[in-house]
């Protein structure tokens, strides 16, 4: 196979300018990607999305842009190009070791096309820090690591093939430490006025009423997001979304243990309550995640094992250990040590002997002041 000619400078900026006319012109990306396509400069053509910052916009837009004058390879190809590229913005979001996670899950075959356009859609901030000048490079790493970590523990959950994953929206009526202890109400349809009876051939129809199930992890993670303004009729700030848990055997068996019936009104088994999600109905964020220890420690083997996991983690203690060094031995980051240990609690049990040695080196340079 002959070896294909570099491309110039001038080739590549001439290109680029007649993507720029096409896409003006047409109000769509599809002329554009056409013409790269046909010239084997689709290589280019991703480079050009990524400066003009449209490659979210780009793998968004073909839900709702006309495909139809493509043959079929050309789709397939398109397809394939919109993904590749929203890993790429998913790994200069949220970084690198997120970016080669989100690949590893899209070479298994876990995440498709629609999940990587879900997750595009998420944790809006992330888009913005760059663009705000009020914070500092360090502060900017600890929100992005943050995030990438929500992100990640949720993708471990919804990707486990031993269970079937949803969420419960609460409206903010009750919090999720509440409904971890007692379970969760399965109150039905309750506008039809109708008492709501328990189906022992299919229990899953009747958790359906009130719990929504995703095989879909990127559309479950921005439900998740979204969900505090499902029913929030008080107008609450931050808002639990629950988690739920069921071994799939156990829904094909159709476990009566599944659904607790010591009372008037059916529940969840709090043992199938995972955790919950804080978010804020504001922004459509994450704040925090609870989640139960066990389970998370089992989805992290699950999904992060062999040479990946050791390399990924491997990455992020050195990226860790370099903003620790920074936020410790510079002055001008004096304000935010408090708000970056406290994360670096958080995080401890990863690591409990590289975290001892920062905070070692933490003190030593308190004591030298």
């Amino acid at each position: 196979m002959a070896q294909q000619k570099k491309k110039s400078d001038r080739y590549i900026l001439k290109q680029k300018d007649k993507y720029a006319k096409l896409i003006n012109k047409d109000q769509n990306f599809i002329s554009a990607y056409q013409m790269a396509y046909k010239k084997g400069d689709l290589d280019v053509f991703m480079d050009f999305l990524e400066e003009v910052e449209c490659s979210a916009e780009f793998v968004d837009r073909l839900l709702i842009d006309s495909l139809g004058n493509l043959e079929k390879e050309e789709k397939v190809a398109l397809n394939e190009f919109a993904e590749k590229l929203g890993i790429r913005e998913l790994n200069n979001r949220f970084g690198e070791d997120f970016g080669r996670k989100i690949l590893q899950l899209y070479s298994e075959k876990k995440i498709k096309y629609i999940d990587i356009q879900q997750l595009l859609c998420i944790n809006e901030k992330s888009k913005k820090l760059n663009t705000n000048g009020q914070l500092s490079k360090i502060e900017i790493e600890t929100i992005r690591m943050e995030q990438a970590q929500q992100i990640s523990e949720l993708l471990d959950l919804f990707t486990n093939d031993e269970l079937q994953v949803g969420i419960h929206r609460t409206g903010g009526s009750v919090s999720g430490a509440v409904i971890k202890k007692e379970g969760i109400n399965l109150t039905g349809h309750l506008s039809s006025g109708a008492h709501e009876s328990i189906d022992y051939k299919n229990i899953q129809t009747t958790l359906d009423k009130n719990i929504s199930f995703y095989n879909r992890p990127g559309e479950a993670i921005r439900q998740i997001c979204k969900g505090a303004n499902y029913k929030n009729y008080m107008g609450i700030d931050d808002v639990d979304i629950i988690l739920v848990g069921i071994p799939k055997k156990a829904l094909v068996d159709n476990n009566r243990e599944i659904i607790l019936t010591d009372s008037s009104q059916p529940r969840l088994n709090p043992k199938y309550v995972l955790g919950h999600v804080s978010v804020n109905k504001n922004t459509n964020t994450i704040n925090s995640i609870q989640m139960d220890d066990r389970m998370k420690e089992r989805n992290h083997e699950t999904i992060n094992s062999g040479d990946y996991q050791k390399n990924d983690t491997e990455k992020w203690l050195q990226d860790l250990r370099r903003c620790t060094e920074v936020a410790i031995r510079q002055p001008e980051y004096e304000g935010i040590k408090g708000k970056l240990f406290k994360f670096f609690d958080m995080i401890r049990g990863k690591n409990s002997k590289t975290i001892s040695e920062f905070d070692k080196q933490k003190n030593k340079d308190e004591n030298t002041r």
